[in-house]
């Protein structure tokens, strides 16, 4: 006899200062090549895995600061400011890290040398390697001893990328002198709202708001417990939900901060909409400027599960039952661990009309037979 009891995982899904620089130098001799910094192109400090269910004004990858993997490979520009000294000649290597990217499932595709000294040189190979791409070169053959060098690294997300909202590095080394800098993933959430949804003011006079799921009117609804996505126009924006409320003359006032979050490097981050947050209370999104604002009202998911037995034979189905207010077809996942919190199943499906959805397992298939609980 195995117990099953499942932990659902629903998907309502899913941030450029300037560069973070500063190159960290060793006891190195005065005749040594040098990197002296390396900065990611502000254009290039933004990546976006897929697009929000509902949104009026997002521009997702289609912004000229932000990049996408949902139409594969995306560029993206780094800008090494170098010294090769003629009194270090030989073979020498510029070593990339990029472990926190394929941490997260992000690998290279292809690294092509820009403009700058290593441009036109026969003898410069690249070769990548698990978590590093190293440029080889002679710097005996590099004409310029100090200067600007330009790297195009086409990235690709060979699998299924997390759900997550992360700033990433990239660490480059040359000799004994390594520097790094940022750019930001970002998995979109379900609602996306954009700069130019702001169709109200902080001491607008209104009779009423009407919300949608879409912001149609400038407003949204959100569910609680969802991922949402704030896309600034600019890099390096501050983005809150504060509270507000109207008075009785329909004059807008905001109130307190709930939450706050920077888009650096770029001009995207997530919220998630906590659970205290899951009722009918308004807020508002703000974008750096004071006045502009998204007016937000969170809606209960009311998310239940129900299986069809609490025990159950290896070789029996078993029936995991779902509802929630969301009726708009939403697909969910759902998860189930062993006692040791190893995955042992991921099933997705979609919520009907009514928002409702069933699950069927066989655990001698599906969960690995009996002898363990699973949750």
């Amino acid at each position: 006899m195995t117990a099953v009891i499942l932990s659902l995982l629903v998907i309502l899904s899913m941030l450029s200062v300037s560069s973070f620089t500063g190159a960290v130098a060793a006891a190195n001799h005065v005749d040594e090549s040098e990197l002296l910094d390396v900065e990611i192109d502000s254009d290039d400090r933004t990546v976006i895995d897929g697009n929000p269910t509902y949104s009026t004004e997002w521009e997702g990858g289609n912004a000229s600061n932000v990049q996408s993997l949902n139409d594969g490979p995306y560029n993206q520009r780094l800008i090494l400011e170098l010294n090769i000294t003629s009194s270090d000649a030989g073979q020498q290597e510029i070593i990339l890290n990029y472990s926190e990217s394929e941490e997260i499932g992000i690998k290279p595709d292809n690294v092509s040398v820009g403009s700058g000294p290593l441009s036109g040189q026969s003898d410069t190979i690249i070769r990548t390697a698990e978590q590093e791409v190293a440029i080889q070169f002679d710097s005996g053959d590099v004409s310029a001893k100090s200067a600007t060098q330009n790297l195009t690294i086409d990235w690709i997300a060979p699998g299924e990328l997390p759900e997550t909202d992360e700033i990433i590095s990239h660490e480059i080394t040359l000799k004994n002198t390594t520097d790094d800098d940022y750019y930001r993933f970002t998995n979109v959430g379900l609602t996306g709202i954009h700069h130019n949804d702001s169709k109200y003011k902080s001491g607008d006079t209104v009779s009423s708001i009407t919300y949608s799921r879409n912001g149609d009117n400038g407003a949204f609804r959100v569910w609680g417990g969802q991922t949402l996505t704030v896309q600034a126009e600019n890099n390096s924006k501050v983005v809150s939900i504060r509270e507000f409320e109207t008075t009785s003359g329909g004059e807008i006032i905001l109130g307190d901060i709930v939450d706050r979050m920077g888009t650096v490097p770029g001009p995207t981050a997530n919220f998630e909409i906590a659970d205290d947050l899951n009722s009918t209370k308004e807020r508002v999104v703000q974008i750096e400027d004071p006045t502009n604002i998204i007016p937000l009202q969170f809606q209960p998911l009311n998310l239940e599960t129900n299986w069809s037995t609490d025990k159950i034979e290896s070789d029996d189905s078993l029936v995991l039952d779902v509802n929630s207010a969301d009726l708009t077809g939403t697909d969910i996942n759902a998860t189930i661990f062993d006692s040791n919190q190893t995955v042992v199943n991921t099933t997705t499906t979609s919520l009907n009309a009514s928002g409702d959805a069933s699950i069927a397992y066989t655990p001698d298939r599906d969960l690995n037979g009996p002898g363990n609980t699973r949750q």
